[in-house]
């Protein structure tokens, strides 16, 4: 028989990952790519009820506990204007026998894009006026312009 994932450690909770994290209620689709995180790849979607979000593809069958601290941190930080809003995950089993777990995390949709791409356009040198900016926002949540 071929195994696939790694083994799960027995977890204090008894109860399933499928039963902390339930499938959403109403419709949530994914629409384009917008980035690779450590944990998974980001997506543009939409919630039904909470409009534009972003959507986190985390594979737990590779590194589950640096989706569940990054999990963690979400849920103890995510009302602080400087982080984007948490509003929720779903996990969702693996198709067949050899495929990974994964949970859907959504997010606050924030069109600024993230910190690192505005590093990697501007090979390190950000202009002084997006700095100032970012400085006075005290983060990147916002659908700002920046000129590489």
């Amino acid at each position: 028989m071929l195994f696939c994932a790694p083994w799960r450690k027995p977890q204090a909770e008894s109860r399933s990952l499928s039963e902390i994290y339930k499938p959403p209620d109403g419709r949530l689709t994914k629409d384009v790519l917008l980035g690779e995180g450590g944990t998974g790849d980001v997506y543009k979607g939409r919630h039904h009820r909470r409009g534009v979000v972003a959507v986190k593809i985390a594979n737990i069958s590779r590194d589950e506990e640096s989706v569940m601290r990054e999990l963690k941190f979400l849920q103890q930080f995510g009302g602080h204007k400087n982080i984007a809003s948490y509003y929720g995950a779903y996990y969702r089993a693996p198709l067949t026998e050899c495929s990974s777990e994964h949970l859907e995390i959504v997010l606050e949709y924030c069109g600024g894009g993230s910190l690192h791409t505005l590093i990697s356009r501007t090979n390190g040198q950000i202009p002084e006026g997006d700095l100032d900016w970012l400085c006075l926002q005290g983060g990147f949540k916002g659908k700002a312009r920046f000129t590489p």
